[in-house]
């Protein structure tokens, strides 16, 4: 008999054994989760990644930077970051060494000294390191950790370019281009006035393979060529993009685009960036340059060219409409003027309201109740709903799309997301018929879905141009015994 019930214990003990150290071994992302969701949810282990405000992923849309003219040296910088630790790249660029020299320097800078007074605080300074580095060399980022990469580009005495040319710059999986171009020494662009257009790279070539890159040119003089409407989005998010269909005439061979102070063609707001390929690349353009690109690197459909403006690095008020403008130039000069105005929407887009199914959360005592405005997960139950709300005016100029996928391990142990069936009374969405707004609901019906982690991706196109793509990352579960154990619908994890 003792022996069947030290048998037993042991057994028992064997299973709380296991249990903890799977339990322990999950780490932040399931710390608030009961077993119920952790026996049915893939988690995603955290890995390092690097990011950067100039170069992008492979899978990102690309990104070019406007150097301009390089009569003499110019310097560019950018930075790069670290998540989930310290990571260690190779660092390399790719010029044309008949042209100019490039010489990089590594800026890290660690985060100033905690204090206890404000005082110190802004005497406290951050220590910063900086070191000259090669092409092919490795670079430590490391998080937290302050780090930019300066490069000088130095152009080869009498060197001259007939064409934009192309620095690519690589960290890892990330990469960027630069273009610049180096007119003759005689050569002078004067500021301000027509004859400030630089020539390079509008070349007129076939439609759809036109070179890579553009010029970048002042601001025009008084408007004299016909004008025309450009085909626009009414309103924007501030720190969203804004998509436009541009009516180019025949005969035109590059354009400029910027907006409108009176009659003047004036630069775009700082930080703005550029796409002529429906989102594929996107274009970098100097403080207070106004950009000059060949008609050919537009892409064009039903003889309307598509632009998209990216305001997500820019400063915008939203106070009053924006009057954008495109000018298009042939041999002889200006033949066309094209306007559109669009107002930055204040009241944005995102997620406005989470409706869980649970009534009210518990708050113990001498606890705070913390709502974030836009955490980065969400939990639904039976009868939850989430509700993303968008401006009204998107509805009636612009057309809307969405998936849902689960985390899921795949039959050769990879684990990645994959859609999953829309139904009604299960998981689906559903548009609400509310005025003032355009929300897209999220429910869980009366059918429940499996339990897990899944993901929505939202679009909005206008014209055939995607100019809003977002990704709602929610975890489905049954079990209301968990609304009491965390502060917020937002969960910490990945």
């Amino acid at each position: 008999m003792l022996k069947r019930r030290t048998a037993a214990y042991c057994v028992l003990l064997a299973m709380f054994i296991i249990a903890g150290a799977v339990f322990g071994s999950v780490g932040k992302a399931q710390a608030r989760y009961n077993s119920m969701i952790f026996f049915s949810t893939v988690v995603e282990a955290e890995k390092t990644e690097i990011s950067s405000d100039i170069l992008a992923k492979e899978n990102e849309a690309g990104v070019i930077l406007m150097l301009g003219d390089v009569p003499e040296a110019k310097t560019f910088e950018f930075s790069l970051s670290a998540s989930g630790g310290t990571a260690e790249e190779t660092i390399s660029w790719e010029y044309p060494k008949d042209y100019v020299v490039i010489y990089a320097k590594l800026s890290q800078k660690t985060a100033a000294p905690e204090t206890e007074t404000a005082e110190a605080a802004e005497a406290a300074e951050a220590e910063e390191t900086v070191t000259d580095i090669d092409s092919g060399d490795k670079i430590k980022i490391a998080e937290g950790t302050e780090t930019k990469v300066i490069m000088e580009v130095v152009p080869i005495e009498n060197a001259v370019t007939t064409k934009a040319e192309e620095i690519i710059v690589n960290v890892g999986g990330l990469s960027g281009t630069v273009i610049f171009e180096i007119p003759p020494d005689e050569e002078e662009n004067v500021s301000g006035g027509e004859s400030d257009k630089v020539q390079t790279g509008t070349g007129e070539t076939e439609s759809g393979e036109g070179e890579t890159g553009g010029s970048v040119g002042g601001t025009s003089g008084t408007v004299e060529a016909p004008a025309g409407k450009i085909d626009i989005l009414p309103n924007f998010e501030p720190d969203g993009m804004l998509p436009m269909k541009v009516d180019i005439p025949v005969g035109a061979h590059y354009v400029r685009i910027g907006t409108y102070e009176g009659e003047k063609l004036a630069p775009l707001p700082a930080g703005t960036r550029i796409s002529l390929n429906e989102g594929k690349d996107f274009y970098i353009i100097p403080e207070n340059a106004v950009p000059e690109f060949p008609i050919s690197s537009i892409t064009c459909s039903e003889n309307k060219y598509s632009i998209l403006l990216d305001f997500g690095r820019a400063e915008i008020t939203p106070a009053e409409a924006l009057a954008f403008g495109v000018e298009a130039f042939s041999e002889s000069g200006k033949i066309a003027v094209l306007k559109g105005e669009s107002l930055p929407d204040i009241s944005g887009a995102g997620i406005s309201k989470i409706e869980t199914g649970v009534e009210e959360l518990e708050i113990g005592e001498g606890e705070e109740e913390i709502i974030p405005e836009e955490p980065e997960y969400y939990v639904l139950s039976e009868g939850g709903t989430i509700r993303i709300s968008f401006p009204e005016e998107w509805r009636n100029f612009a057309k809307s799309g969405y998936s849902i996928q689960m985390l899921r391990t795949a039959e050769n142990e990879t684990v990645g997301y994959s859609n999953v069936d829309i139904l009604v009374n299960s998981l689906w969405a559903e548009y609400a018929e509310e005025e003032g707004n355009a929300d897209l609901l999220i429910k869980v019906g009366e059918i429940l879905p499996p339990a897990g982690k899944y993901q929505a991706i939202l679009q909005w196109e206008f014209n055939g141009i995607c100019f809003y793509k977002k990704q709602i990352t929610f975890f489905i579960n049954y079990s209301t015994d968990i609304y009491s154990t965390f502060e917020s619908q937002g969960v910490a994890g990945k």
